[in-house]
């Protein structure tokens, strides 16, 4: 009975530090957000640039970084290679904002916000123009947040799962080898090419909220589901539950809000947005903003990380388990206590 109460207890004091862990990641980093170095720019010559940097420096400091465009064609293609988020056009007859809504409601509401307040102050009359609107079935820009998360999750288990009923090899040479590292490895690509395509067809197909780009999003989901799910599978296989725990705990209650959720990571704190950069959840809601309304610009550093958990996490799925160790099976009739492999 104590001993129950005992493991009872510690399940309980375990599963309120993750609840700790929800609460305060995502509290902590999305509770008040800010923007923090947005990129944005004007159409013009360097002095211009500089003038409303110092402006905002002196109204919103560190909330953006301004750069000069030497055209209104050089802004547009800042603005679809994702090196801005909004640009200035000044005009003789008054200013010209162009935004990308694709980039989030909470990007393009901070940079018009601050843009409108500063074309006020001097006295210019401010137009919006957005040249990069966000899908007609997400507005907000939260949809790939829910793609990921629709992802990520069944992936983990499937990983966990998959080690589990796979067990991890006895030493005892009697008993049936389980299936090698190929059958892993076509198990969970298997599994990954179908959770892509899954959470494609019902976002673009049957939802209609995220269009324009089925195969590349197909291509995002599949390779963000391999590299969630095999890094659950090998770290279950190598070091069983705590090590797969971390994991899922780093990949959603972590990741998630150090990439920003819904607002992106420039509204989180500097160094927890380079910690998401680094995970899955941070690389995937970019490339898959970028697949669906940027023409699949600046994908090169989001892959670079889904190629690197994937391939590191496909060779630790190759790598030998550890023996599992015999245990002690209940005594027998005779009292003599019997070994089980």
């Amino acid at each position: 009975m104590a001993h129950t109460v005992v493991r009872a207890g510690a399940a309980a004091a375990a599963l309120t530090l993750v609840s700790m862990l929800f609460i305060g990641s995502f509290l902590g980093a999305l509770h008040d957000p800010a923007p923090h170095g947005l990129p944005v720019g004007v159409a013009g010559p360097p002095a211009a640039a500089r003038h409303l940097d110092a402006a905002f420096a002196q109204r919103l400091p560190g909330a953006f970084t301004v750069s000069a465009y030497s055209s209104v064609a050089a802004a547009d293609q800042a603005i679809a290679d994702r090196d801005a988020d909004a640009v200035l056009v000044p005009g003789p007859s008054g200013q010209r904002l162009l935004i990308a809504g694709a980039a989030g409601r909470f990007v393009t509401e901070a940079v018009t916000t601050a843009f409108t307040a500063e074309a006020a102050a001097s006295g210019q009359r401010l137009t919006v123009t957005d040249i990069r609107p966000a899908p007609p079935g997400d507005p907000n820009g939260i949809t790939g947040l829910f793609f990921f998360i629709g992802i990520a999750l069944p992936s983990a288990a499937f990983g966990i799962v998959l080690a589990v009923l796979l067990g991890r090899r006895s030493p005892d040479p009697a008993r049936p080898r389980t299936p090698g590292w190929p059958a892993r490895l076509a198990a969970l690509a298997c599994f990954s090419a179908l959770a892509g395509a899954a959470a494609t067809w019902v976002s673009d197909g049957i939802v209609g909220a995220l269009p324009g780009a089925p195969a590349a999003l197909f291509g995002i989901g599949a390779l963000t589901a391999f590299a969630v799910s095999s890094a659950c599978h090998a770290a279950w296989r190598l070091a069983s539950a705590p090590l797969a725990a971390f994991l899922v705990l780093l990949f959603i209650p972590v990741g998630v809000p150090a990439a920003g959720g819904p607002f992106g990571s420039a509204f989180v704190t500097s160094w927890y947005a380079h910690l998401g950069s680094a995970l899955p959840a941070g690389a995937a809601l970019p490339a898959i903003r970028d697949v669906v309304s940027f023409d699949g610009h600046a994908l090169a550093a989001p892959l670079l990380v889904l190629c690197l958990w994937a391939g590191i996490s496909a060779v630790l799925c190759v790598l030998p388990a550890p023996p599992r160790p015999r245990r002690a099976a209940p005594a027998s009739a005779t009292g003599t206590p019997a070994t089980v492999a």
